[in-house]
């Protein structure tokens, strides 16, 4: 089997049709989460927050998960994409190769395939960005007063990590040394 790695791709909608219907959420979920039955239903611990009380629900019938606890849910491709961090291409692509179902490869332009570098360099950035500011928020001594400050606001560790909150520095050129080390040097 052939799957295409297509980072920011195309991929036709009756490819992700064929793909959802192939899949079955209970069995992708349990490749993350021990379920058991519950009903018509399978419960199981949230992987997507602490807890002692299962309120993780998957619903084999309407191919959906639910958490009780934190809100979380979706169908099979938004628990991929929480569960390891993916885009929704990249969880496409993962999907169709637990379930066998190939993607087609698609032709594109040198436009297209231009635009998507720059894209995908714009991406890189805000991604170095947001990881410079987390990191300021987490590891500098201006970040220990902010993080009082959300501790004492009633945010926890799990929530600023989950969301990458961040602190920018007093200076306004630490940044753009930072991305001209991380990303322009990664091109």
């Amino acid at each position: 089997m052939k799957v295409i790695q297509m980072s920011a791709g195309f991929i036709p909608q009756e490819v992700i049709d064929e793909i959802a219907a192939s899949a079955d959420i209970v069995d992708i979920i349990r490749n993350y989460v021990p379920l058991k039955k519950a009903g018509r239903n399978f419960q199981g611990l949230c992987p997507f927050h602490h807890e002692k009380t299962p309120s993780f629900i998957v619903s084999p019938e309407k191919q959906i998960f639910h958490c009780f606890g934190c809100g979380v849910g979706g169908n099979v491709f938004s628990f991929i994409m929480q569960a390891d961090g993916l885009s929704f291409p990249e969880a496409v692509q993962k999907i169709a190769q637990m379930v066998g179902v190939t993607i087609p490869e698609n032709e594109t332009s040198e436009e297209e395939r231009r635009l998507r570098a720059k894209r995908e360099r714009w991406y890189r950035i805000n991604e170095a960005a947001a990881q410079f500011y987390h990191n300021i928020l987490l590891k500098t001594k201006w970040g220990n007063n902010a993080l009082a400050y959300l501790k004492k606001r009633g945010i926890d560790d799990a929530t600023i990590h989950k969301f990458q909150l961040g602190l920018a520095p007093p200076d306004w050129s630490s940044l753009l040394e930072f991305i001209g080390k991380k990303v322009v040097k990664h091109q």
